[in-house]
């Protein structure tokens, strides 16, 4: 049940959880930057600690995750699939990161905007997306949805036409709901 009308000139942009496994380069050490009470291997590539530093977790080697804390400025490891800023489990092609709408909040995407593919496009708005995370990073618009499209699944992932950002979105914004 939507109770706005359509809300155009939004900043539609993708986050994923990357993979260590598509980043073999070169490591770095993280020794003085784990959270307290977490152990965590002492290095790790450092294009992935670049991602998940930009996404806040990443699925590791081992198969656990390894967590980026915006807050505190520390690495922490879970065995639990990535969460929003309200502990919530992130739901590829339904959770959207955005600083403007109550958490719960279901939105529809009716025009993606300039850029887009259009088989990306279609299933940017099939799919039944809903606030639970905060976006952290470059989310200074009021209108800015960050949409999370899951896992890495290959290497040249920015590449693809699922990585998007868009200016010019149209959405349609419905009741909060509570998040499970």
């Amino acid at each position: 049940q939507m109770h706005t009308g359509p809300q155009s000139g939004y900043t539609l942009t993708v986050y994923f959880t990357p993979s260590e496994r598509f980043y073999p380069g070169p490591r770095r050490s993280i020794r003085g930057q784990v959270c307290a009470g977490h152990n965590l291997p002492d290095s790790y590539p450092a294009a992935y600690l670049e991602r998940v530093g930009l996404e806040g977790f990443g699925k590791t080697a081992r198969g656990d995750y390894l967590g980026w804390d915006f807050d505190r400025h520390c690495y922490f490891t879970t065995s639990a699939s990535p969460v929003g800023s309200h502990e919530n489990a992130l739901v590829p092609w339904q959770s959207v990161a955005a600083n403007h709408l109550a958490p719960g909040t279901r939105i529809r995407v009716t025009d993606c905007g300039p850029g887009v593919s259009g088989a990306i496009c279609a299933r940017v708005k099939s799919a039944h997306w809903r606030v639970d995370d905060l976006c952290s990073i470059g989310c200074d618009d009021a209108k800015h949805l960050d949409l999370y499209i899951g896992e890495q699944t290959q290497a040249a992932f920015e590449s693809e036409d699922f990585y998007f950002a868009s200016k010019g979105a149209t959405i349609r914004a419905g009741m909060p709901e509570a998040l499970r």
